[in-house]
């Protein structure tokens, strides 16, 4: 990033990726409007002791199998490969198809970490992340 010339910048933040480049950005006075964002992020619970032992918390949401936002669609089953469950996971998402799921309950999900085993290979919550983090909330 070349600041020589910067004197304004606008900043999209979840509080989490851009500390150090905010921090930098105000010690060479550039005036920064900092916009607060929530990303949501798929995390592999086996991997990230912080979330471990928890179903849901306000900043965590277990999704895998037997959640209410767990994949119905097993590789198991009929040894479908991951991409082609997932690829089903989000049809059924975008066309809310769902048959015990309300598309409308994902925005209860925006800003969470979403705890799945599959990371960090492709995952269903990816699906659900990719919407999040792409919605527009109109603010």
């Amino acid at each position: 990033m070349d600041l020589a010339y910067s004197k304004y910048a606008i900043i999209f933040d979840d509080g989490e990726c851009f500390n150090d480049e905010i921090k930098l950005l105000k010690e060479r006075g550039v005036k920064c409007r900092v916009i607060k964002i929530p990303i949501t992020r798929v995390i592999n619970i086996n991997t990230d002791p912080n979330f471990h032992s928890y179903k849901r918390s306000s900043a965590y949401e277990y999704i895998g199998r037997g959640s209410y936002w767990g994949n119905p669609h097993s590789m198991f089953e009929k040894g479908e490969s991951r991409d082609e469950v997932i690829r089903k996971y989000k049809y059924d998402f975008d066309y809310d198809k769902f048959p015990n799921k309300s598309k409308n309950e994902v925005f209860k999900l925006a800003g969470k970490r979403l705890g799945c085993f599959c990371k960090p290979e492709l995952c269903h919550g990816d699906v659900l992340a990719d919407y999040l983090n792409s919605w527009d909330d109109g603010e």
